[in-house]
């Protein structure tokens, strides 16, 4: 039996790894166009935001690396164009973002309803493709693990990066008392502007002391560090007795280790997130957290940072700019319409 080959319709562009490795080994190809199961979408790429995440999953290291040959990207705004036969909740032709656990770098992809929700006219494709790792780690580690509570203080460790910023603002939202550290006076006024209560410049000032002095010297109720690196231990010496400590990534480059005595002496909560994971075992909290962030949006509640734009394929140049720290912001793939 001869295989038929794949009509133009029937395939699409691709980021595809099929070695782990340098981001500048990777390469555009086509390949087939995916088709939704019964609970699945299929959604027509507009764009797809880059995290360090991605640059892990090319090298190997991520923690949830899918098997080669496979297509990064983590984030993705775009438009319906299938539909599973047990699918109810979305049509052909909304404008929707999703958080998936990896697929987004292409002109088309495909992952369960639940990971998916409806953009609130007020965002373009290129701002809704920021939202869903970001605002969905800082909802995860607040909201589902920390219990955040109205009246409590929040300590975010990088409030301007792109997960402290959701972390801040959703923390604000929920009522909490806000503080964030940001790089010089210029990344102070960022972490105000966001809703920060008060700003700390890490670059000046002992984060530790300044945070007990801004709490009257209880510490804050929840630290909240997708940093770690080596300020780790001394964040920690901002928390308060009976705290939580949230470690939701290590964009400062490791993770040190911690005395079990620290954590037992101050009755310390230490919290490990990985969206990541949740993607891949919780279509309930996933579900949750994306119908939440999309009412908030829709109601002008959170503000997504706006990206830098580059075209589907310099997704090679983008990943390295952000594998060795030079991308200056928040990266968006796009495709052209």
């Amino acid at each position: 039996m001869i295989d038929k080959k794949p009509s133009a319709d029937e395939t699409m562009r691709a980021v595809v790894c099929n070695r782990f490795g340098q981001v500048n080994d990777l390469r555009i190809e086509t390949v087939r166009r995916p088709s939704p199961g019964p609970t699945e979408v299929g959604i027509a790429v507009r764009a797809a935001g880059i995290n360090f995440a991605d640059v892990m999953a090319v090298s190997g290291t991520h923690q949830n690396t899918p098997p080669l040959p496979f297509t990064p990207g983590f984030e993705v705004a775009g438009v319906i164009e299938a539909v599973g036969s047990k699918v109810s909740s979305l049509n052909i032709g909304d404008r929707v973002m999703a958080a998936v656990g990896h697929g987004a770098f292409a002109e088309s992809l495909v992952c369960p309803v639940s990971h998916v929700a409806l953009i609130p006219d007020t965002l373009d494709f290129v701002e809704a493709a920021t939202v869903p790792i970001a605002f969905g780690t800082a909802y995860v580690s607040l909201v589902h693990r920390a219990g955040l509570r109205a009246g409590e203080w929040l300590f975010v460790q990088g409030g301007g990066g792109n997960i402290g910023r959701g972390a801040l603002q959703i923390g604000k939202l929920l009522g909490a008392k806000t503080i964030a550290t940001g790089s010089g006076p210029l990344g102070c006024d960022l972490v105000r502007s966001l809703g920060g209560d008060f700003a700390i410049d890490y670059k000046s000032e002992d984060v530790a002391a300044r945070v007990r002095e801004l709490t009257d010297g209880a510490g804050a109720s929840i630290i909240f560090d997708a940093v770690t690196g080596p300020a780790f231990l001394d964040t920690l010496g901002a928390l308060a007795r009976e705290g939580r400590h949230i470690i939701a990534g290590a964009g400062g480059g490791s993770v040190p280790e911690i005395s079990l005595m620290e954590l037992i002496t101050r009755h310390v909560t230490m919290i490990g997130v990985d969206i990541d994971d949740y993607l891949h075992r919780s279509p309930e909290v996933t579900a949750e957290f994306m119908n939440a962030l999309a009412g908030w949006l829709r109601q002008g509640w959170l503000t997504p940072r706006k990206p830098i734009t580059m075209p589907l394929a310099n997704a090679s140049q983008a990943l390295t700019l952000v594998a060795t720290g030079k991308a200056g912001g928040k990266i968006v793939l796009i495709n052209e319409e």
